[in-house]
């Protein structure tokens, strides 16, 4: 791998990390799994209990932002990005 993808990919999830950051809520947890066939991302609330995030026809980065925005509506804060 030479040295500007992997510039290019830090950069990328460095800016996933910074939003998450900015906008979770305390508490809240998203992960990110990922294998050589798909990609997995969920939220977890306070208690670690998995919450359903409305992904129909988002990309990842949009899933990412829903479930940001998911968090922020059930602990009654305003949406970050109003994606639906």
């Amino acid at each position: 791998m030479n040295q500007e993808w992997t510039q290019y990919l830090t950069d990328g999830l460095n800016k996933v990390a910074q939003e998450v950051a900015e906008h979770l809520p305390t508490g809240w947890e998203i992960t990110i799994s990922l294998n050589a066939d798909e990609i997995d991302i969920s939220l977890y609330n306070p208690d670690n209990e998995y919450e359903e995030v409305c992904t129909d026809d988002m990309d990842t980065a949009q899933i990412i932002l829903a479930s940001i925005d998911t968090a922020r509506e059930k602990d009654c804060l305003e949406k970050a990005y109003h994606l639906w």
